[in-house]
Parts: C-alpha cells; structure tokens; sequence
C-alpha cells in the first residue's frame, strides 16, 4: 500500500478516478482554464477601456463655458440683451489666469455646404483648445478656410480641399474636426459681429476640476452681479457630467466581472 493511500485516502482515489477518465479531466481543465481566462480577459478589458475614457473625460471636466444671455434659449428673445464684449472678455481672461480660452461668435449666415444649406457661421479665436482636428491640419497662423464637422464630412461625402460657399464667398475646407458648432467654421477675422461688438460663448480649460468649480463661481460674481435672472450669463461645468459617465463605467465594468464569475461558478458546479 502506497503511502498516499494510507495517509490521504481521499486525494489517493480522487487522483485514481482522473487517471481513469483522463478525457473528462482534460476537459474539466480546459473548462475551468477557458472560465479563469475569460474571467481575467474582462476585468482586463473593463479597466483598460475605463481608464482610457477617464483620461478623455478628464480633460471635459476641467471645462468652464460662459454663454452670453442672448445665445439662451428663453421664451422670447430679450430687448436689450447683455452683450458678451471685450470689456467683459477681459474680466474673463483675468480671472481665468493662465488657462487658455477659447472665443466663438456665432452669427446667421447664408450658402452651401455641398448639398446641404448653411444656416450659421461660427468664428474661432483659439482653435486648437477646445476642439480636435481628425483630417487635413489646421495652419499655425490660421487665416482662411473652414473647419466641418466630422458629422457633415461623412453624411455630406467632404474632405479637405471641398469647396464651401458662405455668404458669397468661396472657401475651401482645411481640416475636420470631431463636433464644431454651427454650420462652418472659420478665423474670428472672417466672421464680422452684429450691429455691436460681441461674442456667444467663451470656453475655459482650467488645470483641474476644482480649479474649474472655483473659476466658475468666481465668474457667476464677476458677470452676473446686478443682473435680473432672465439676463444672466449661462456659466456651466461637465463635472456633473463626467461624474455620471465614470460611474456608468465602474457599473459596466462590475457587471462585466459578474457575467464572468457566475459563469466560471456555473461551469465548476457542472464538473
């Protein structure tokens, strides 16, 4: 009598009965390898795609829009609308320190943009910040042509170089970007204001996220005091927001490790 036997009777026969049915052993460990693997495989996958989202919405959260009143969805438009002009620019850029801001105008504008008709022109000081090029290249000393969204390039089959008509004049496209307000885009230089000095929205890029809160609330002082509630700048943070996002993916995440282990427990009770 072997040692094994009289000392572990238990495991003694238990390594008996696999060596008899070395088949169904060889598949109760493939099975349990396969469970493990893919368990693993989606925690793997759940972190790396959880991160590289926090990495993008990192950058959204540290974004703080300041929105003129007249550029607010409102019942009916105002009379004599606060205008967002260079004076208030300027308090923008004081209290925004060293983060980099981006300025956008927003005006009516006429003509085509391949077979589609275009609305609305937005002119950008400070492209690069706040929006993201996806073909062509935006020129350093950015003086002419449009930028198009991503959305109107497909559906609209445009690429760089495409011709666009606005207000008369004949543009050419230069770059695609991912989400671009309005129809086009163009230089600040090229989209005149209204009858007064003006811009439609400001966007700031601070260092963080409470650097964001803290300029936020700094410009809710600084722009809306003594201002009646109707006319008051809009001033927003995505903090909320990518808050509601990263806990959406902890959820994924959790329920993609769930599917994984039940099933890794459902296959050991089979064997």
């Amino acid at each position: 009598m072997s040692w094994l036997r009289k000392y572990f009777p238990r495991t003694y026969f238990a390594r008996r009965n696999l060596a008899r049915a070395r088949v169904r052993t060889l598949l109760a460990v493939l099975v349990v390898t396969a469970g493990v693997v893919a368990v693993g495989g989606l925690g793997i996958f759940g972190s790396s795609f959880e991160a590289s989202q926090q990495q993008n919405l990192g950058d959204v959260a540290h974004e703080v829009t300041v929105t003129a009143p007249s550029e607010k969805p409102t019942p009916a438009p105002l009379e004599n609308p606060v205008s967002l002009d260079e004076r208030r620019l300027e308090s923008i850029r004081s209290i925004a320190g060293d983060s980099a801001v981006t300025v956008l105008r927003t005006r009516p504008a006429t003509g085509r943009l391949g077979n589609s008709e275009i609305r609305s022109v937005t002119g950008v000081r400070n492209f690069n910040t706040t929006y993201s090029v996806v073909a062509g290249e935006l020129p350093t000393n950015w003086q002419n042509g449009v930028v198009i969204g991503s959305r109107d390039a497909s559906f609209l089959q445009l690429r760089v170089g495409s011709p666009v008509r606005v207000d008369g004049r004949l543009y050419r496209v230069v770059a695609v970007a991912g989400d671009v307000p309005g129809d086009v885009m163009l230089p600040m230089r090229l989209v005149e204001p209204g009858n007064e000095t003006r811009y439609s929205k400001v966007v700031v890029h601070a260092d963080n996220a409470v650097e964001a809160s803290r300029i936020a609330a700094d410009l809710d002082t600084e722009l809306n005091r003594g201002l009646e509630r109707r006319a008051e700048f809009r001033i927003d943070t995505r903090e909320a927001d990518a808050e509601a996002i990263r806990q959406q993916f902890t959820s994924t995440n959790q329920f993609l490790l769930g599917i994984g282990s039940i099933s890794l427990v459902i296959a050991g009770v089979s064997i």
